[in-house]
């Protein structure tokens, strides 16, 4: 939350989260967070600052500020967490959850390369079984618990809901640009950004492969042949993404009612 209490926005990781929070921070400030914007201790509230926590949860009970969130396609969501957490070099210089990786090329064969060989190796081959990995956090939650960089949007966005947050906007970074800009004209900010002009803030950027695995976006031709390979992936994947909700409070059929509810009223 702005510490103006202009907005509230309910942080989804790999999903443009770190530009969202940089936004958020220059509409208050006028100028960009130095670093990542996930360590600020300070001039911005979060839910990890004890201090912030009464605030926050008074403005959501009366919603009294604008209150959003952004979703993205689960499939480049889940690929951009395995190049950045699982492929690249954190901005410690150490692989993201210290020995995960080591832990992943023992169990599961995956491969990452290093800086020696221009991170050469099978991108498609590993991808597969990091989703076979992550498949097993979820499903069975080993041989870790599931991450938050790849575990399923819905269970995230709904602990706000079932906690008695309504949403006024839940938008995607697909269409992040316009739909970013509806969020800043419906709220009253010290200052004007232009999001034209906004940088890319990801801190994993730059730190591991590049990318070369075919994106839903790709040509008819590309996703053809990238199809012939992804069969059984999409099949573990849906399985992931579609596990149940559950919960203490509510049942699996209220939180679904209330999400979609939300979500139907957020897309217009």
């Amino acid at each position: 939350m702005t510490t103006s209490e202009s907005m509230v926005y309910r942080v989804l990781l790999k999903c443009a989260c770190s530009s969202i929070g940089q936004i958020m921070y220059y509409s208050d400030h006028g100028r960009f967070f130095d670093g990542d914007i996930h360590d600020a201790k300070a001039d911005i509230h979060k839910w990890a600052i004890d201090k912030s926590q009464p605030l926050i949860a008074k403005t959501v009970s009366n919603h009294s500020s604008y209150t959003f969130t952004c979703v993205r396609n689960p499939y480049t969501r889940i690929l951009s967490s395995f190049f950045d957490k699982i492929c690249g070099i954190q901005c410690n210089g150490k692989y993201y959850r210290g020995n995960l990786v080591p832990l992943l090329v023992q169990k599961y064969g995956i491969e990452v390369g290093d800086p020696d060989n221009g991170f050469d190796f099978d991108q498609i081959e590993s991808f597969r079984r990091f989703l076979l990995f992550a498949r097993d956090t979820i499903r069975w939650r080993r041989p870790i618990e599931p991450d938050i960089h790849w575990s399923a949007m819905s269970g995230h966005i709904s602990t706000f809901i079932v906690n008695g947050g309504p949403y006024d906007k839940i938008f995607w970074t697909e269409k992040f640009n316009d739909s970013m800009q509806d969020v800043l004209d419906n709220t009253n900010t010290a200052h004007a950004i232009d999001l034209a002009t906004v940088p890319r803030f990801n801190e994993g950027e730059g730190h591991g492969p590049n990318g070369h695995i075919p994106s839903p976006t790709t040509s008819i031709t590309s996703r053809c042949i990238w199809s012939t390979r992804c069969t059984k992936m999409t099949s573990i994947f849906l399985n992931m993404i579609l596990k149940p909700l559950q919960t203490k409070c509510l049942s699996v059929k209220s939180i679904l009612r209330k999400f979609t509810q939300s979500l139907v009223s957020s897309f217009h």
